[in-house]
């Protein structure tokens, strides 16, 4: 296959077999009539099993199994129990590197380059609610400093007007998305929040969404993405994202602009600073206090 989903629906051309769009939607979490949708749409066409050869799954692992049985009876077995219990997880490790899986989704990669401790991120979001810490500051301490994103997000930084929000009509629909549903302690967490800011930026995503939102939280399996734009779309699997702790957004898609559009970064730059530092990060200033003396 080659390439990931988002890959895929921008270049919108070529083949999938049925077996690697299988294996694509399991990979993103996906029913797979609904990447067979997306896949139609974007010309490319899922070849059926019947008219391509295919791994036979199950033929190969019992030939594996046959194999090591055989193994046993003539004393080849592995002497060494513990490394043959690691065997699981050596073939999930195979099987990722042959199925070209992505990279860990930015999330994860934030998680794992960031330069603050619990405490320090604590300390920060009590610095950004008390209008010290400046957008860029926020910004920067978030992201790794990758030089393709890091010329976006400078861009980004440089056109902050100030707040969050798209406009006063994304206040507005996320406000009244959180009255309908109420508050619930398990349910209201940093994420889940950034996700409905993504789902309510624009009012078409919002009405692709809207049936989503539930007492328990978002399930994204409800959306009507048939027809939905790329920008709508990436906004889509970033909240799903950082929801769900999905796979689909990399920090790589971020860094390119013919995958995530400018103001699809900004909308889901704003959504990782809402999932790291809470409510408190729609009181983030263009600048700091500490830059205004």
């Amino acid at each position: 296959m080659g390439m990931t989903l988002k890959e895929l629906l921008t270049k919108g051309e070529g083949t999938l077999s049925a077996q690697e769009a299988k294996a694509l939607a399991a990979q993103c979490r996906m029913d797979v009539d609904t990447l067979y949708t997306l896949l139609e749409e974007r010309g490319i066409k899922v070849l059926e099993e019947e008219n391509e050869p295919s791994l036979d799954v199950d033929s190969i692992i019992a030939e594996v199994e046959n194999a090591e049985n055989n193994n046993d009876d003539m004393g080849l077995a592995d002497e060494n129990e513990e490394d043959a219990e690691e065997n699981p997880a050596d073939l999930k490790a195979a099987m990722d590197e042959l199925l070209d899986d992505p990279v860990k989704n930015y999330l994860k990669q934030i998680g794992k380059v960031s330069l603050l401790n619990a405490e320090q991120e604590v300390d920060l979001a009590e610095r950004i609610e008390a209008g010290v810490v400046g957008y860029r500051e926020a910004v920067l301490e978030t992201f790794p400093h990758e030089r393709r994103l890091f010329q976006r997000l400078n861009l980004l930084i440089k056109h902050y007007h100030g707040s969050l929000w798209s406009n006063e009509q994304h206040e507005r629909r996320m406000q009244y998305q959180c009255a309908v549903q109420g508050y619930r302690r398990r349910r209201d967490t940093n994420a889940y929040y950034a996700a409905m800011y993504l789902l309510t930026s624009n009012d078409d995503i919002y009405r692709r969404t809207a049936n989503c939102f539930c007492k328990d939280g978002i399930e994204f399996g409800y959306a009507v993405l048939k027809n939905t734009s790329p920008h709508n779309y990436a906004l889509f699997m970033a909240a799903r994202d950082l929801c769900d702790k999905t796979e689909a957004v990399t920090m790589a898609d971020l860094a390119e602009p013919d995958v995530i559009d400018p103001e699809a970064l900004r909308l889901i730059v704003n959504a990782t600073l809402i999932a790291r530092y809470g409510l408190a990060a729609f009181q983030i200033r263009a600048r700091g206090a500490e830059y205004e003396r």
